[in-house]
């Protein structure tokens, strides 16, 4: 969900300008069965995090609009939005968890007319393709972080690419004829959420009011924007990245932490963006172990990933990836 280090805009900015495509459409598609009730009856999008997400699909648009293209928002499953626009092509994020690649599965078999579905892999700091280990599966992945960490921060196996050109205005055309919904901005009550879910949504908005009255506390707003404006507040407007290391594991205030988690897990901040300012700040300002332990950080969060796709399903077995328990999935 941003316009910076993407690597489907840059893709179809590509194809455009090889003229291997006429015309490009965003498409953002709200999930109905993310905002469900799980088997545990507890919502799997609760109330923040579903405004988190509006917020940042809606700055995504104004983003998009701000170059001359837009975005298409859809309630509803990927799976039979995206083959009712009759695409020719289909570029979306390459995901390796069990629900996300089911979805992509579905969506592949059911285009039409020639319509292939390409994923890009986007996510972690370092390219899948670029760690030092078996692809597609990753066979070879050690289960343990320390073992990956000092493999690729050597040198002579891999490095962070560069990031990738914001697209300008311009270079990615819409279609001539735009679908009926081009305009529509979602809020919380276009999710379609069942009567129970609804009921805590409520009751957590009530309760949100009195949880702003701490003032110590940032306001998280999604959106690319305010993402980069964190990241600059930070680094640059108060030296915070300085002391990170120290202060990191703190429980009270806003500025103990970065507190991109919240950007980075719905793609609002590219890692590869975060890991290149604390490089310039630490060309300009100071290089020490807090501007190093944040790029630490995305490294653990590298892992993580790569670990799921090692792995698959087995990441949720109760007994844990390795345990010898019998895999058992409800399919969705």
């Amino acid at each position: 969900l941003r316009v910076h280090d993407n690597a489907i805009l840059h893709a179809a900015a590509q194809a455009i300008q090889n003229n291997a495509a006429d015309e490009v459409l965003p498409c953002y598609c709200l999930d109905p069965r993310h905002f469900q009730l799980t088997e545990h009856n507890s919502p799997k999008t609760h109330l923040f995090r579903a405004r988190f997400l509006l917020e940042s699909v809606n700055d995504l648009k104004q983003q998009l609009r701000a170059i001359g293209s837009d975005l298409l928002v859809v309630v509803g499953k990927p799976e039979e939005v995206i083959p009712e626009l009759q695409p020719q092509h289909v570029l979306a994020s390459e995901e390796p968890t069990w629900e996300e690649a089911q979805v992509a599965r579905r969506l592949s078999r059911r285009l039409s007319g020639g319509a292939n579905l390409e994923t890009l892999w986007q996510y972690s700091l370092y390219h899948m393709d670029d760690i030092p280990y078996n692809r597609p599966d990753l066979s070879n992945f050690p289960d343990g972080f320390t073992s990956f960490r000092n493999k690729v921060e050597n040198g002579n196996h891999c490095t962070v690419r560069a990031l990738l050109p914001t697209p300008r205005a311009g270079t990615l055309p819409l279609p001539n004829s735009l679908p009926d919904g081009i305009n529509f901005v979602p809020t919380v009550d276009d999710l379609p959420l069942p009567e129970a879910v609804h009921e805590r949504y409520t009751t957590a908005a009530a309760g949100e009011q009195e949880a702003r009255k701490d003032v110590s506390m940032p306001t998280f707003k999604g959106g690319e924007r305010a993402a980069l404006k964190r990241l600059d507040y930070y680094l640059w407007k108060s030296d915070l990245l300085s002391t990170y290391f120290d202060t990191r594991n703190g429980m009270l205030g806003g500025d103990y932490s970065t507190k991109l988690s919240c950007w980075l897990a719905h793609g609002c901040i590219s890692p590869r963006k975060i890991h290149s300012e604390c490089q310039r700040y630490e060309q300009e300002r100071v290089c020490n172990k807090s501007t190093y332990w944040v790029t630490f950080e995305l490294l653990w969060r590298d892992f993580l990933r790569f670990f799921c796709v090692k792995h698959g399903s087995r990441v949720f077995l109760v007994g844990g990836a390795k345990s010898v328990e019998k895999l058992s999935l409800i399919h969705i």
